[in-house]
């Protein structure tokens, strides 16, 4: 039998970014995908106003679907999503277990955003689940009012017995607008958070209470479902069933210039 028989060859691109969505094992950050449940590169290439979907990369994943249309904006990598806070413009997908910031195992969220000018008064949502009801999770926004003349991510943790509270983990990093800003916030079995922003690290924050591990939805653009619209960017957003080693998330940000996890 010939060896073309027992293998398949696996057809990367010239620009070096695997052909098919989440079917690849080797390439440059192939070890970085171990555990990666969702992958959203963002760089659909539509025309402005017409992109209504963002395809997941990874096998079997969800795609966010747009309200009020999201275009095409050049990204941290490629392109990215550009978000009108006065259009009311967001991103959302069904409930999926697979995209639950919550529950009781390890987990990893990471994402760039960029904000098209510095936020006034209110918040501004950039990743998070529907915690309405008995559907509880975590969202991460900006919080423009926090200190006059400061803002940097917040993150809203909302619990299974209907508590919440707000965790302003950076007292003295802010955020500036029109830079492309990374965010790593990673669970550890349900108990504590810790918290990346670009390259600085927040103090792991203990928890005492715990979140539902029921499907939720999850949101581009907004920190409710209709709600604190951003109004900037987002790009390569990725989620891992895991803890990110400290190396792995210094490789996600390698030195501000951000990575394509495809390749």
């Amino acid at each position: 039998m010939s060896l073309s028989r027992l293998t398949s060859p696996r057809r990367i691109s010239s620009s070096g970014i695997a052909a098919a969505a989440g079917t690849y094992t080797t390439g440059v950050y192939s070890s970085l995908r171990s555990s990666l449940t969702n992958y959203w590169p963002l760089n659909e290439e539509a025309p402005s106003g017409s992109n209504t979907t963002a395809v997941n990369w990874v096998s079997g994943g969800t795609n966010m679907t747009s309200d009020n249309a999201v275009p095409s904006v050049a990204g941290k990598s490629r392109n990215g999503r550009s978000f009108t806070r006065a259009n009311s413009q967001r991103m959302s997908a069904t409930a999926n277990a697979s995209m639950t910031i919550c529950g009781t195992s390890n987990y990893t969220l990471a994402f760039w955003f960029r904000m098209d000018s510095a936020p006034a008064a209110g918040n501004y949502g950039l990743v998070s689940n529907d915690f309405f009801s008995t559907e509880r999770g975590i969202s991460v926004y900006i919080g423009g009012d926090a200190v006059p003349g400061y803002w940097a991510p917040l993150v809203f943790l909302a619990y299974a017995d209907s508590t919440s509270e707000t965790w302003v983990p950076f007292v003295s990093v802010g955020v500036a607008a029109s830079a492309w800003t990374f965010v790593c916030l990673r669970l550890s079995g349900g108990t504590a958070i810790d918290y990346r922003l670009n390259s600085t690290d927040a103090p792991t924050k203990t928890l005492t209470k715990s979140f539902n591990s029921s499907r939720q939805r999850l949101f581009f653009g907004t920190r409710y479902t209709a709600a604190d619209y951003l109004n900037g960017s987002l790009d390569e957003v990725a989620m891992w069933s895991r803890r990110l080693s400290d190396a792995e998330v210094n490789t996600l940000y390698n030195d501000g210039n951000g990575i394509d996890l495809r390749r």
